[in-house]
């Protein structure tokens, strides 16, 4: 599981591709949702950015994760779609949201910090695990 999480999501991306789109197309907003950054031309815009998550069904936690083309990384991309994903998730009754991370993804960890929730991090071998909980406030 780890190894597909690297994979699908460690790894420099310079354009989404039609087959990666096709499964982020079949949705049903609430155990899985997607939400895309597109630029262009309205109906020829150019897909730059992902962000999705899956619902864990035994907690009712919704795992998210994001991919954001290099050339529009640092322009707040992640921060809009997580803040979408987590909107989308609370009213859909998912009690908060985690993700998987290396250690050394710093962009990740800061734009999880961005939720007005308390955030935990836990150790899981050579990943992190960030969650936070939309019942458990920043204070």
């Amino acid at each position: 599981y780890k190894k597909e999480i690297a994979s699908r999501f460690f790894h420099e991306k310079t354009r989404f591709v039609q087959d990666e789109m096709h499964g982020v197309s079949q949705i049903d907003y609430i155990k899985d949702l997607t939400v895309i950054a597109l630029v262009g031309e309205f109906g020829f815009g150019k897909v730059v950015a992902v962000g999705e998550y899956l619902l864990d069904p035994a907690r009712n936690m919704a795992e998210v994760a994001f991919s954001v083309i290099k050339e529009y990384q640092g322009k707040r991309l992640g921060k809009i779609l997580l803040k979408k994903l987590s909107e989308a998730a609370r009213e859909n009754g998912i009690l908060g949201l985690f993700a998987y991370t290396s250690p050394g993804n710093q962009g990740m960890i800061k734009l999880f910090q961005t939720l007005p929730y308390k955030i935990r991090t836990t150790f899981e071998d050579d990943m992190i695990m960030l969650s936070c909980r939309f019942d458990d406030p920043k204070e």
